[in-house]
């Protein structure tokens, strides 16, 4: 319906045309335009902030087919390894080459994981205890016993551990081996328990 020597067109169908000089003399023409649906590379892994500890990371788009670009992560299947990333912040970017093709970018936090120390191996006498302490700032403490607090008390031989978690999610692991000592056997033994004052000492 237009009447104008250009016009813009956006959908998939037949363009005709029909052109008239000025001795009324008039002819036509047609053209197909063919739309290609436009990629869409839109990252849709949900997490960007991880631990370097928490294992590998599946990177997932809306279509299938491009190139993924980035630190530490596999150019066609799109795992990243925050292991081997390291520590900070990283580029990750995915890209279906075309004519019409696009591309996303989002940028992923690693984060350390937290450093927990519980001590090294110990010693104790039979009847003690000994109190194991994980450290304070964490968001969460589980010990091997079951117990939640940042100190625990033992009085057994065994070995003890704990996981922690941090305001990152990120989690450490520290265990100690807790060693109970017998008690020496003070018992007096004697063979009689009659003696003269003026018999030998006895022993």
């Amino acid at each position: 319906g237009e009447t104008t020597q250009t016009i813009v067109v956006s959908s998939e169908d037949t363009y005709t045309v029909t052109v008239t000089d000025n001795n009324a003399c008039s002819n036509s023409d047609s053209i197909f335009i063919n739309v290609t649906p436009s990629s869409d590379p839109t990252i849709i892994t949900a997490q960007l902030s991880y631990c370097i500890n928490g294992g590998t990371i599946q990177f997932e788009a809306v279509d299938s087919g491009g190139i993924w670009l980035g630190t530490a992560i596999n150019n066609t299947t799109g795992v990243f390894d925050p292991t081997k990333a390291g520590v900070g912040t990283h580029q990750i970017s995915y890209t279906i080459i075309g004519k019409c093709g696009s591309s996303d970018t989002v940028l992923v936090t690693v984060h350390s994981a937290p450093f927990v120390y519980i001590g090294s191996d110990k010693d104790i006498c039979s009847g003690d205890s000994i109190a194991l302490d994980a450290g304070s700032g964490f968001v969460d403490y589980i010990w091997s016993t079951g117990e939640t607090t940042q100190i625990i008390v033992v009085d057994k031989e065994g070995a003890y551990s704990v996981t922690v978690t941090d305001g990152n999610t990120c989690s450490g692991f520290a265990s100690v081996y807790i060693n109970e000592i017998p008690l020496p056997d003070p018992s007096i033994t004697i063979t009689e328990f009659d003696y003269c004052s003026n018999d030998s000492p006895v022993q």
